[in-house]
């Protein structure tokens, strides 16, 4: 199997995004074949993503603080009041892959706070809602019993499974990429990296680009 579309991993990251909000309570809607909501502002992820090349001037009316990811990187949202945080890529690894160094364990509900606390960031983003999701796993690696990295990991359509808010030591990198494929070997993993670099030093694709734009 060849590496995954553009198309495929901004599908998945859709479904995580959508996944997350609706479990914050906010209420989401498509958006061609995206998504927006209109409630208040969710810390590190977006309100609205854009998929498609027009510009949808209805974004406008997302309060100061919302993020919107646009998918393709096409779009200029200066002149609707928003500023470009991040440029980044969308990168892809296909399967089968080789057989795993570290597999992860799955985080439950009473591991979850050291988990929120290792990845040190936005900790009310993660509510004990999301692992009652099948398709959402938050995973965690230990060393002597010490929670040391983590990641999102999300099944999406089109036989991906995603990859975020991953953390932990850089040399381990490789170690935690084949442990993630261990626990998908029939799928290919998609992610987006503001760096990619590492990640095409371990045989990813680069997807093609994207950006995140904040309301000001």
């Amino acid at each position: 199997m060849g590496a995954p579309s553009a198309a495929e991993a901004i599908a998945n990251n859709v479904a995580l995004c959508r996944a997350v909000l609706s479990a914050n309570g906010r209420r989401v809607t498509p958006f061609g074949d995206g998504y927006v909501t209109w409630d208040a502002p969710l810390p590190l992820y977006p309100s609205a993503v854009l998929t498609a090349p027009e510009r949808p001037d209805g974004l406008v009316r997302l309060p100061e603080g919302a993020g919107v990811k646009d998918a393709t990187g096409r779009h200029d949202l200066s002149p609707l009041g928003f500023r470009r945080l991040i440029e980044a890529r969308w990168i892809g690894f296909p399967a089968p892959r080789p057989e795993p160094a570290h597999a992860p364990e799955r985080i439950g509900r009473d591991g979850l706070r050291d988990w929120a606390a290792a990845w040190d960031g936005g900790a009310e983003v993660w509510r004990s809602g999301l692992l009652a999701l099948p398709e959402v796993r938050i995973v965690g690696w230990r060393l002597a019993r010490r929670l040391i990295a983590g990641a999102v990991l999300n099944e999406g359509p089109a036989g991906t499974v995603g990859l975020s808010n991953l953390f932990g030591p850089p040399e381990d990198l490789p170690s935690r990429i084949a442990g993630i494929a261990a626990t998908w070997l029939d799928r290919a993993v998609v992610a987006w990296e503001a760096d990619p670099a590492p990640f095409l030093a371990l045989g990813f694709a680069d997807l093609g680009p994207l950006a995140v734009w904040l309301r000001t």
